[in-house]
């Protein structure tokens, strides 16, 4: 009993200060983001977003489930941390840095988009290799750090929230914000390592063993892959929009799309929080968790389906009020593109599931359907409704991504049927009202 009380409250710990980490960043980088929107114009606001797209494919393949593999590797082997971290830095350098001289090379043989910014683009991707340390945050949480990786964190980003205020009091330019893009990449990137060394006290000198390496490839590779298809469905519709409709049309997306994803990192830290809690259950207790797996699948579809009707609801008025009448397009983007929140709420739980249950290969699966349903839609659709079309390809591909797909094999689809029970989550209403009220009592006691 006391080693659960521990854990909630280490999970608990780490949720906060991952919250107050995201909080500062997603919230002043919305509000900096806004203003920035209305000072560049729909024109180079989507060229900004364009950039910013094809650098976030450098760093895909240190997301979508790569934090959760090294969280479950450091956790159940604490004794090869050094040679976990040393196979975790050098597969991710090489994979990023192919990808990114891939990247540099299409951007400097295709016809450029814009003039202005072709050699900036090349900058920005390089200077997402050094991201390749942000897949440390894995050791904060799991050692009940997470303060130390925040504060770091929460200290850089104001910083630059600063630098781009300044930007905007000067009246800068597009090449100055694109600029500025590059620097943050690298110096967040090189803090991860720098909160790390701070952290651990006396720095872990990395091992490099061959053997731990294969292995850990061998069931880390289906992660990276997936990494880079989901990134086709997560980043590929600005891109597409800029090629195939106009960098204008681009930038009326993106504001939509920006309001719809900063709600995103919410169900991402509590996953993250309880992740080493829930590896334990399940070693220990299987039927609690399969339980406890269902409450978060019922807790974030619900928080998914009220954010997706508050902002519906709200759409038309919020959009000009932010952004300004050049952006008023969005506004139907933004409510079709926020119901796709339903799925990524969901999706968080399935990217930890998979890890747990080391069903890697599914991570590849999910993503990569998703990837060619995304680019089957926006095909169809962007030349014609520009958009709109893109939004209604989010919404598709990310159903896809962590929801239909779990019905292609046999080994997934008792957690298709999970998430179908939960996307019925009014039915524990009374149950949550109970707990409320019983909390209430507590509180007017003490």
């Amino acid at each position: 009993m006391t080693q659960a009380v521990g854990r909630k409250r280490q999970a608990l710990a780490s949720f906060s200060w991952l919250l107050v980490d995201k909080v500062v960043a997603l919230g002043g980088a919305a509000i900096v983001n806004i203003i920035v929107a209305r000072h560049l114009g729909p024109n180079d606001f989507g060229l900004l977003n364009y950039v910013v797209s094809l650098a976030a494919m450098a760093a895909a393949v240190s997301g979508l489930g790569w934090s959760a593999l090294l969280a479950r590797d450091l956790s159940y082997r604490p004794d090869d941390e050094a040679r976990i971290l040393g196979a975790a830095s050098v597969v991710t350098t090489v994979a990023m840095t192919v990808v990114t001289i891939a990247i540099a090379i299409w951007a400097l043989t295709m016809p450029p988009v814009d003039s202005r910014i072709q050699w900036l683009l090349v900058i920005v991707v390089a200077m997402g290799v050094f991201r390749r340390y942000e897949f440390l945050e894995s050791w904060f949480v799991v050692h009940g750090k997470v303060h130390a990786y925040a504060v770091a964190r929460v200290a850089m980003v104001l910083l630059f929230i600063g630098v781009r205020v300044v930007l905007l009091w000067l009246g800068a330019s597009l090449q100055a914000f694109v600029v500025t893009l590059a620097v943050e990449t690298a110096l967040i990137g090189l803090m991860s390592l720098m909160a790390y060394r701070m952290a651990r006290g006396a720095p872990l000198k990395w091992i490099w063993d061959t053997s731990v390496a294969i292995d850990s490839l061998r069931r880390w590779w289906p992660v990276l892959l997936a990494g880079l298809t989901a990134f086709i469905y997560l980043r590929m519709d600005v891109i597409m929009l800029t090629w195939w409709s106009s960098p204008k049309e681009a930038g009326i997306y993106s504001a939509a799309a920006r309001l719809s994803e900063v709600w995103y990192f919410v169900p991402q830290l509590l996953m993250n929080a309880v992740f080493p809690g829930l590896l334990i259950l399940r070693q220990n207790d299987p039927d609690q968790y399969a339980q406890r797996v269902q409450d978060l699948l019922d807790l974030l579809a619900a928080a998914g389906t009220l954010l997706a009707v508050a902002v519906t609801l709200t759409a038309w008025w919020f959009i000009p009020l932010l952004y300004g009448p050049e952006y008023q397009s969005a506004a139907l983007m933004l409510m079709i593109h926020i119901w796709a929140g339903i799925f990524v709420f969901m999706r968080t739980v399935l990217n930890k599931w998979l890890v747990a249950e080391e069903l890697y290969i599914f991570a590849l699966v999910t993503h990569g359907s998703a990837a060619i349903v995304n680019v089957a839609i926006n095909i169809a659709l962007i030349p014609k409704f520009g958009g709109v079309g893109a939004a209604v390809a989010t919404l598709v591909s990310y159903a896809t991504a962590g929801f239909l797909s779990l019905l292609l094999h046999h080994r997934t689809r008792g957690l298709f049927f999970m998430m179908l029970k939960s996307l019925m989550w009014p039915r524990r209403i009374g149950e949550a009202w109970g707990y409320g009220m019983t909390f209430y009592r507590s509180w007017r006691r003490a």
